[in-house]
């Protein structure tokens, strides 16, 4: 099954480069045809796994894809941190938009960074992940 699949996809490559072209013809639509070079590389990567020189390489991929879960996890927990931490921020300026004793380009200030929900947590994200 594998060798008529890229027999087929040999095939049409060979007339998508040469003789389509070769007339002039408009692109042709063989976008689909193309996925299934992905296929043919899950082919090629399964003969890795039988040399010995790629075992190192396969613990790495396998520890890489193993951790992937505890990556994601633990982007939720970030994200709720900071979701956390915005809205106590947004919460504790808004007390401050109505006294007189604040100067207005204070007031525009925490508006702008702590005004809205959206905002606060934009300010947190980049508070979070500024690197200065």
């Amino acid at each position: 099954v594998l060798n008529v699949m890229d027999s087929l996809i040999v095939l049409f490559s060979v007339c998508d480069l040469f003789i389509i072209r070769m007339l002039d013809a408009p692109e042709s639509n063989l976008t689909a045809l193309r996925g299934l070079r992905f296929f043919r590389m899950v082919r090629i990567a399964r003969v890795f796994r039988t040399f010995e020189l790629f075992t190192k390489l396969r613990i790495l991929m396998t520890t890489v894809v193993a951790s992937f879960l505890a990556l994601v996890w633990s982007m939720v927990l970030l994200f709720i941190t900071m979701l956390m931490f915005s809205m106590i921020m947004c919460q504790l300026v808004q007390p401050y938009f109505s006294d007189e004793l604040i100067s207005e380009t204070a007031k525009f200030w925490m508006a702008e960074n702590y005004g809205t929900a959206g905002r606060s947590l934009w300010t947190v994200f980049e508070l979070t992940f500024s690197g200065g």
